[in-house]
């Protein structure tokens, strides 16, 4: 998921400083994207002024430092809701569609099962393609002591590791898929 999304979802929710993006991710938003250094906040931020998606207003804070705040431009607004509306990207990472999904409390509830509903589907398929498959490595040439069984002991911890991880995440999918189902959102979305 790219950063400038992301800063365009936080400012749907609020107007914020770099500062106040910065705090958050590294508390809240830990799930959702991980370690951006205030620079790449700072950066994205001059990038998508000049592409009109967010202004800032400066007030004067204590001393000389002058504090700016982000907020959404209409274009900004609509990038970010035409982003939010599109399929997910059928990729090996589960972090880019965590992240969206931190903002679908701002599209309706048929978009929102929509996605779930193919992000579940592609990562059943990717499981079936990629789960049982031979891991062996092909003309492996272990170093010194190490055997081919020791290096695979390993491989295939981290493999179980992975598929773990998986099955938790298929597990939340179809739970947040039943729970939404079964909500009534009302006039909130």
């Amino acid at each position: 998921m790219k950063l400038e999304y992301f800063l365009l979802g936080f400012l749907h929710f609020k107007p914020f400083t770099g500062y106040g993006i910065k705090k958050y991710l590294d508390r809240e938003g830990r799930f959702a994207r991980f370690n951006t250094p205030l620079s790449q906040i700072y950066n994205t931020l001059k990038s998508m002024i000049k592409k009109e998606w967010v202004y800032f207003e400066e007030t004067q804070g204590t001393g000389k430092i002058a504090t700016k705040t982000y907020y959404l431009t209409d274009l900004g607004q609509r990038i970010f809701m035409e982003w939010l509306h599109e399929a997910p990207e059928e990729i090996y990472e589960i972090g880019p569609f965590v992240g969206k999904f931190m903002f679908f409390s701002l599209i309706d509830k048929e978009t929102v099962l929509s996605q779930l509903n193919q992000e579940l589907d592609f990562r059943e398929k990717q499981i079936q393609e990629v789960r049982y498959r031979d891991r062996r490595i092909e003309n492996l040439q272990p170093f010194a002591q190490l055997t081919e069984d020791t290096i695979m002991f390993y491989l295939d911890s981290l493999h179980e590791f992975g598929t773990r991880r998986m099955d938790s995440y298929i597990v939340w999918l179809k739970r947040t898929i039943g729970l939404i189902q079964a909500r009534d959102f009302g006039e909130e979305i």
